[in-house]
């Protein structure tokens, strides 16, 4: 009896809970959800992996030792990284904003120029050579583009997922020329 007394009392003793209160929760909850529904087709889970293992093997398979360089489309990119033993040249905004001193805009800007529809060979190529590229990835989907890279003469088709795929998605993988 004591106890639900003092309870009571304490209870008339604090002080209502200040109008900013809904204020911060609010903020709090923008900041929390904010990235999530902007970049959410990047954190969408499909319940399948976004790659396949053969084709992440065949990127750590390069026999060089060092990690290959892979250019892809910027979501894709960052997937990657996060699977393969390899460096990719850009990744989204909001991935890379700790390390001005690579110039991620300029790196984003390539990627974009080097999937632009109508993008010469010898643009591409020079973009290529900039980042040292070892392979490029390309959506199995994107028909224009796989058709595209198929009929440039410096890079090579090393890697294509099966229709069967168990991914998400299925890739296309080209191969640099190592006479650059």
């Amino acid at each position: 009896h004591k106890l639900n007394l003092c309870l009571r009392q304490c209870r008339r003793r604090l002080p209502p809970p200040p109008a900013a209160t809904g204020r911060v929760l609010a903020l709090t909850l923008a900041i929390l959800a904010g990235p999530v529904l902007a970049f959410g087709h990047e954190v969408a889970h499909t319940g399948r992996p976004p790659f396949s293992g053969a084709l992440l093997s065949h990127i750590r398979g390069s026999g060089t030792g060092a990690f290959p360089v892979v250019l892809g489309p910027l979501p894709t990119s960052y997937q990657l990284s996060g699977y393969a033993d390899a460096y990719v040249v850009a990744v989204p905004k909001p991935r890379m904003l700790a390390e001005p001193k690579i110039m991620p805009a300029l790196r984003r800007a390539a990627v974009r120029d080097f999937y632009r529809p109508g993008a010469t060979s010898a643009e591409r190529r020079r973009i290529a050579r900039a980042y040292d590229v070892d392979y490029v990835l390309v959506d199995a989907t994107a028909l224009r583009e796989v058709r595209a890279l198929s009929h440039t003469a410096w890079l090579h088709r090393v890697f294509t997922d099966p229709a069967g795929s168990p991914a998400a998605r299925r890739f296309v993988l080209f191969r640099t020329d190592t006479n650059r």
